[in-house]
């Protein structure tokens, strides 16, 4: 069992519920289109698909322990689909720096890490360009200091999407920098705003404002 499992998985998925802000999303029988970076074991993947069942939820995680678990939470799930990859600033194989004590795994060398081996990464745009759908509701991001990286990979998709939460928290590289402002400045060149923004959890909720009907 992954050190950082103990307490559960129902308790994290609880947790989860009040560490994202999120959409006011009014339909509970609507198909919502999410995509979840860094979905480690599945605990906002899960959480959203319990409130919003009939969603499709595609989840990145390139940590191999994680994915294995969270394989295997979301194997009853038909309307997830999970990928052993990382999104990143270019589709290719960059180190990844492991630091499964703590579940801060980054592609971004950290000040203490466990292991480095060698990952996929994805362009979101490619991604985009590989799925049949056009507008994606939300898009979650916890890069554990990359999430700047993330967002400049997928300028078309961030077109398409309603709403982008992001975990912008002290996790960047070996100075342990946040990424409030560069994920700010990235989003707001691409015309959105910014809707609230949680300092004790550091995760922010930002708006598509190209979109004048939002549910």
């Amino acid at each position: 069992v992954l050190p950082y499992l103990k307490r559960g998985l129902i308790n994290q998925i609880k947790d989860y519920k009040y560490r994202y802000p999120l959409p006011n999303f009014n339909s509970k029988h609507k198909k919502y289109n999410i995509i979840d970076c860094g979905a480690n074991i599945g605990d906002f993947t899960l959480s959203f698909i319990e409130k919003y069942p009939n969603s499709k939820i595609f989840s990145f995680e390139p940590s191999p322990n994680e994915f294995s678990v969270l394989q295997k939470n979301t194997l009853k799930y038909d309307n997830i689909e999970c990928f052993n990859t990382a999104l990143g600033e270019s589709s290719k194989e960059a180190e990844f720096y492991i630091s499964t004590d703590t579940a801060d795994s980054s592609l971004i060398e950290p000040a203490f890490y466990t292991k480095k081996i060698t990952v996929k990464v994805k362009k979101l745009d490619d991604f985009y360009k590989d799925i049949n759908i056009k507008t994606i509701d939300l898009i979650k991001i916890e890069a554990e200091g990359g999430e700047p990286e993330v967002l400049l990979s997928g300028k078309n998709i961030l077109k398409n999407t309603k709403f982008v939460s992001v975990d912008w928290g002290p996790e960047r590289g070996i100075e342990e920098e946040n990424t409030l402002n560069k994920v700010s400045n990235i989003l707001f060149a691409l015309n959105f705003e910014m809707v609230v923004c949680y300092d004790k959890n550091y995760t922010v909720l930002f708006k598509n404002k190209s979109f004048k009907d939002i549910d």
